[in-house]
């Protein structure tokens, strides 16, 4: 029988390693919390139709992108069974004489519409600093403190590895060294040293525990932290036109399933992604066009200086952050097209728009797509991920 986890006996709970893939953590850690997990994405699994699970099971095994891809697709899957919405995965649908093969097609027995998923990931710059640093922070996670919280201040990385050994033998003897006194029982000072190696630089700072919290630890307790100049809404609204003009001559409603996975995902960025800076002007939602004489200002997948494009994509479902952890208490919100006459498929979640009368934006509330068509609780997965 197929199956995405293995079946061995778990016995390790500790969280997930730095060096650690999502699959690799799921298939991995022990517990009831994640025990509900797995069996979860295994029913979604065995819903999913045979000719196309070993496929999708490659990609769950493979690459943190194409895992995350696969993840979307079949918690989609299921999601649109569950509302008798009859998907069909990977359809051959013409365009204009061309045959492609988007995700889904979806009916409920009248109206139809094609469905196209896609994964923002962090920045390309991001993940490949996240590769260079995962074992150097792999390495801290082993680091033992008996009176502090050991805080990764930063990290500066170069593309050669520095050595593991070196700096792992120069930092436990600086823990010791600081920690060989008793601790100071009123405003104890915090400790900070930076330590270089083969043109890395990691900053390190010791954050004096509570007396109640004495005793061996293992682990980062906070950091490394790391700032950006954030634009998810513009790499969202370009991310979608792409796919977007691949379906540009579909006959049938597109709707664009789109799963970001930022952690500087804001309330500001789907408005801003597919109404650009329009969204707080109703005079240009009315009008249909951002203000042309406005430059370098966030144009939308719908809404730009030129006015409206991409008409034909009836709908985008968004979610931010939706890990298989968090399908009962997170979900998508449906953005219909102010300027389509096409209305999408029901999905029974919270629909968001932009009345083209008044300018201003309307929202219909609605369930939690998941937790609804999956029959979870409130409080699903039970228990604790890492109980102490």
């Amino acid at each position: 029988m197929d199956q995405i986890f293995s079946t061995s006996h778990r016995t390790d709970s500790s969280p997930a390693a730095y060096t650690e893939t999502h699959y690799q953590f799921l298939d991995r850690v022990a517990g009831p919390f994640w025990d509900e997990i797995r069996g979860v994405l295994e029913s979604m699994f065995a819903e999913y139709p045979q000719d196309h699970r070993q496929r999708l099971l490659t990609r769950l095994r493979g690459r943190p992108d194409d895992y995350w891809g696969a993840y979307w697709e079949l918690a989609l899957h299921s999601a649109f069974l569950h509302l008798g919405l009859n998907p069909t995965v990977d359809p051959e649908v013409q365009a204009g004489g061309t045959t492609l093969t988007p995700d889904f097609r979806i009916s409920d027995g009248v109206r139809s519409a094609i469905v196209e998923a896609t994964v923002l990931n962090e920045p390309r710059q991001d993940r490949s600093a996240d590769a260079r640093q995962a074992p150097v922070l792999e390495m801290h996670s082993g680091l033992e403190t008996q009176y502090h919280i050991l805080h990764v201040v930063s990290v500066i990385d170069s593309s050669t590895a520095p050595s593991l050994n070196r700096l792992r033998s120069s930092m436990e003897a600086w823990i010791t060294e600081v920690e060989t006194s008793a601790p100071p029982a009123v405003e104890p000072p915090r400790h900070n040293r930076t330590f270089d190696d083969s043109d890395w630089s990691i900053a390190l700072e010791l954050v004096p525990r509570r007396p109640s919290r004495f005793g061996p630890r293992k682990g980062i307790g906070m950091g490394p932290a790391r700032g950006r100049f954030v634009s998810d809404h513009a790499d969202i609204a370009s991310s979608l036109h792409k796919k977007a003009k691949r379906y540009s001559l579909l006959h049938e409603p597109l709707i664009l399933a789109c799963l970001n996975l930022r952690w500087t995902a804001s309330s500001e960025t789907w408005p801003l992604a597919l109404l650009g800076v329009g969204w707080e002007h109703p005079e240009m939602i009315r009008d249909g066009q951002i203000n042309p004489s406005w430059r370098n200002v966030p144009e939308g997948l719908w809404l730009t200086r030129k006015g409206v494009r991409d008409e034909h994509v009836a709908a985008v479902l968004a979610a931010d952050n939706l890990g298989p952890w968090y399908l009962a208490s997170r979900t998508p919100v449906l953005w219909t097209n102010p300027w389509t006459g096409q209305t999408p498929l029901s999905f029974g979640v919270t629909q968001r728009t932009a009345d083209t009368a008044t300018g201003e934006l309307s929202e219909s509330a609605g369930g939690n797509l998941f937790r609804d068509t999956l029959g979870l609780g409130d409080n699903w997965p039970p228990g604790e991920p890492f109980p102490s």
